[in-house]
């Protein structure tokens, strides 16, 4: 059975799931998408995936950071300086979504750091 894409939500568990807009990025249409966030890693499909389906696509946040605008729309810079568009359904998922991708970009961080020497560090505070 397909469990409901609330339950795999814990605070720790740095997964999030749900359907989103993302806007294409060649004709910037806007499209349903399932996403699924693992980790820094994000997958979508065109509708909820079934066990073990290949996703459409892949962003890496790696590198990159996520940013809110004032209504329910998030914009994934990525280390590339591409920019994917997601639109949530509401403020309070997009917040959610926000937060998620912030802290799995911010523990991603932190790994990466304590392999650097440590005189590196201040400079990686920002």
């Amino acid at each position: 059975a397909m469990a409901s894409p609330r339950s795999s939500q814990s605070a720790t568990a740095g997964t999030m799931e749900g359907f989103v807009e993302k806007r294409a990025q060649f004709l910037r249409m806007w499209k349903q998408r399932y996403m699924r966030q693992d980790d820094v890693v994000i997958k979508y499909w065109k509708a909820l995936p079934k066990e073990g389906e290949e996703p459409r696509g892949t962003i890496s946040l790696q590198g990159g950071q996520v940013i809110a605008e004032n209504d329910v729309r998030l914009y994934l810079v990525l280390s590339d300086s591409t920019v994917e568009e997601i639109k949530a359904k509401d403020r309070q998922t997009r917040d959610e979504w926000l937060l998620r991708l912030n802290l799995a970009l911010r523990r991603y961080k932190i790994s990466q750091a304590s392999t650097v020497c440590l005189f590196a560090k201040p400079f990686l505070e920002t």
